[in-house]
């Protein structure tokens, strides 16, 4: 907690710049990016408000990369096609 050139990254906790918190969406995702938002973060369901039916949302939720294998998809999502056609005729 004293040094601010690490960061620890946890599921559902970071340390970053010597300040812990929970993970947090600053805003709702729209349709069009909940897709890219699912590779990397897992959102808690709404809350329900029991007496009223009121449904909130609350932005908490799961930070996935630490799993590998989501690490990877995450990274492969992140080069275009194009990019790897080119990477592909380069290496011959």
């Amino acid at each position: 907690m004293n040094s601010p050139k690490i960061s620890l990254y946890g599921y559902r906790h970071a340390i970053i710049g010597c300040k812990k918190g929970k993970w947090k969406l600053k805003s709702e995702p729209d349709k069009d990016d909940t897709v890219h938002v699912n590779l990397y973060y897992d959102e808690d369901a709404p809350e329900i408000d029991p007496a009223t039916k009121d449904v909130t949302w609350t932005g908490f939720g799961e930070f996935i990369l630490p799993d590998y294998s989501r690490l990877v998809n995450f990274l492969d999502q992140m080069i275009a096609d194009n990019e790897i056609k080119i990477l592909g005729k380069n290496a011959k």
